[in-house]
């Protein structure tokens, strides 16, 4: 699968915008790839046939680098090649590399735009108080999902978030939720909360830090 294939799989959603889908992917991804591999240190060639070359990533913005340059084709080994993001790689590139611990927020709306001037960087929260925890249970509400985590040396934690958790991590449904690790803080209201899910987000409009809240939203109304 070509790189403009798996940023193509994203931008179906949009095919009203053509042009906007242009600004956002291809031509500047294309020519980051094309500047990367120019740019690459040669060195001695990988001879290893023990890895089979896999087309199909379960990531579709990921992208294949060698160090020598050479292309990622059908048949080719892929033991030491280099796994990219291409948002991480095409902003490094056109801008300076992200700040360590900052993941790229897209604030134009489009669901495959890989575009540097478009994003924006947004530091994941690094102060104390975030506890890991696991989500023993999810509870259905017609507005929002309330999660009871349990946390090593604490009582069960509710927390009650929107339903759009799922799409920005790309979840099928609430099934996912269960069982899945989770890093929470409180803030010091002691009414809301953040968490982050073990997972990558597949929304890159938001950031992985989801607000929830303490208290159920019916009691709060």
């Amino acid at each position: 699968m070509t790189l403009n294939q798996r940023l193509g799989h994203h931008g179906k959603r949009h095919r009203d915008h053509p042009a906007r889908n242009r600004d956002c992917n291809t031509s500047q991804a294309r020519a980051i790839i094309e500047d990367a591999r120019n740019r690459t240190e040669a060195e001695s060639e990988n001879d290893s046939d023990d890895v089979e070359y896999r087309p199909i990533w379960a990531n579709p913005f990921v992208y294949l680098l060698f160090k020598d340059g050479r292309p990622f084709e059908e048949g080719t080994p892929i033991e030491d090649g280099h796994l990219i993001d291409v948002h991480r790689l095409v902003f490094a590139s056109f801008k300076h590399p992200p700040s360590s611990g900052s993941e790229l927020i897209y604030q134009c709306g489009e669901t495959g735009c890989v575009n540097a001037k478009h994003a924006i960087e947004q530091p994941l929260p690094n102060e104390h108080g975030w506890q890991a925890g696991i989500i023993e249970e999810v509870i259905f509400h017609p507005s929002f999902l309330e999660l009871k985590i349990s946390i090593a040396g604490s009582p069960v934690q509710r927390v009650f978030v929107k339903h759009d958790i799922l799409d920005r991590y790309g979840l099928g449904d609430a099934s996912s939720l269960t069982e899945r690790p989770v890093f929470l803080t409180t803030h010091t209201d002691g009414d809301s909360a953040q968490l982050i899910l073990a997972a990558r987000r597949v929304d890159y409009s938001q950031g992985s830090s989801v607000a929830g809240q303490r208290r159920s939203p019916k009691q709060r109304k």
